[in-house]
């Protein structure tokens, strides 16, 4: 029986799972569960996650949370030693730096700036956290080096995961011009096999969304 994921297109986080599910060839029963109605906050849901985040996967008796733990785990039972999270423990290490980075620094600055305002109805935006994304997109500068990827040659699970991150900058709006090596790492990172089939319509339902606020704000 296929794992169920409880998942929103909209959000990035789950795109990253949807996305590791497809590049390792596994299928998933996937149930859409829309964050703008709240179906996250129903007493159903939260029986099975208390925490009532997306995404959400039930396999078997686990019920786990978190997107970077999901990914690990799809991997790790479903396909070990994948090129996405190999069991080298240097190039683990590596790639699971990657995606500390990516939740400690680069998704949470960029939540934090943005969805206070577009969906919180704050007035104003962090300046400390708008430099924090500054930062962190010098210091994923510094990552990439010269490389194609984050692991080097090949596409590794922290990249799948910056990759919903930086999803997220294209839906505000953010200018990557001033970091090419980023721009161009995720400009790469699009033509890759199943990003557009799994990112493109959250991408544009989430702009959507928020051009409805930007616009309601003028």
């Amino acid at each position: 029986m296929a794992p169920t994921l409880y998942s929103d297109d909209v959000s990035p986080p789950c795109r990253a799972v949807l996305w590791t599910a497809k590049l390792i060839g596994l299928d998933l029963t996937v149930k859409n569960t829309s964050l703008f109605n709240k179906e996250h906050l129903t007493d159903d849901f939260l029986k099975i996650n208390p925490g009532h985040t997306l995404p959400t996967l039930v396999d078997g008796r686990l019920k786990l949370a978190e997107s970077r733990a999901i990914c690990r785990y799809l991997i790790n039972k479903y396909a070990p030693n994948h090129d996405l999270y190999p069991e080298n423990p240097d190039l683990r290490a590596m790639i699971d730096r990657f995606l500390d980075f990516d939740l400690g620094s680069l998704y949470t600055s960029i939540a934090g700036y943005f969805y206070p305002v577009y969906f919180y109805g704050k007035s104003e935006f962090d300046e400390v956290l708008g430099n924090k994304i500054k930062s962190s997109l010098e210091l994923l500068s510094v990552f990439l080096g010269d490389e194609k990827y984050l692991g080097g040659n090949k596409l590794c699970l922290g990249d799948v995961n910056v990759a919903s991150s930086l999803s997220t900058l294209e839906v505000m709006g953010y200018d990557l011009t001033s970091f090419p090596k980023v721009e161009a790492y995720y400009n790469n990172l699009k033509t890759l096999k199943y990003f557009k089939e799994v990112h493109d319509n959250g991408i544009t339902s989430f702009k959507s969304f928020v051009d409805k606020i930007k616009a309601s704000k003028k």
